[in-house]
């Protein structure tokens, strides 16, 4: 999606943003003032629901990658706010622990994480139920006791009153069979996350 033209009105002021990447999703205020600005804003709207291919360059059905990247970009100093997300497989589990590497950088603030049984978790000590945290940057308990079988589901938010939700560095995933070793089975991940990007230089 190269460029996004808002149209105007008397209560709303025309832009251009450009240099969007694919992945990006722009949200716009404005200062809705009076009948003729709320007009203005609902000519908008109902644009966007109807025709959404007409706002911009690129159709958004062949052209935005819907992959869960939500930007607030802040026009006047160009900074920025990301809602991010990354999905990693632990691969087929093995040993006392195995690692989901998600790699969640430094200074973000997690949100949230999802997990998923994708091969049914095995240990060598017939417990088979798992548990798994966050490691590294960032230490918290996502899950415990979760059930071994394939399409176990997790969804859990970062519990901010129990640990800092602000990565120090490089944050992972760590999981734990409940008995013995890992000997088989493999879980995805999906972690929600904010990050910043820096105002330009004056």
């Amino acid at each position: 999606m190269g460029n996004l033209i808002y149209p105007g009105g008397s209560g709303i002021t025309t832009f251009t943003k450009t240099n969007l990447n694919n992945d990006d999703a722009t949200f716009v205020g404005c200062t809705i003032a009076g009948a003729a600005g709320e007009a203005d804003y609902s000519v908008i709207k109902d644009a966007i629901l109807s025709a959404p291919s007409t706002i911009g360059d690129d159709t958004p059905a062949t052209s935005i990658d819907t992959n869960g990247i939500t930007y607030i970009d802040n026009f006047e100093n160009n900074g920025g706010l990301e809602l991010d997300t990354v999905s990693a497989s632990s691969g087929t589990l093995t040993g006392a622990t195995d690692t989901i590497e998600v790699n969640i950088p430094a200074n973000s603030k997690i949100v949230a994480c999802q997990l998923r049984v994708d091969v049914a978790v095995v240990d060598d000590a017939g417990d088979d139920t798992w548990s798994a945290a966050y490691s590294g940057g960032s230490t918290q308990a996502i899950s415990s006791g979760s059930a071994a079988a394939k399409n176990t589901k997790v969804n859990t938010f970062f519990d901010e009153n129990a640990a800092t939700a602000i990565t120090a560095s490089e944050t992972d995933i760590t999981l734990t069979p409940n008995g013995g070793n890992f000997t088989a089975g493999e879980i995805t991940a999906v972690v929600y996350y904010y990050k910043m990007t820096s105002l330009s230089s004056v």
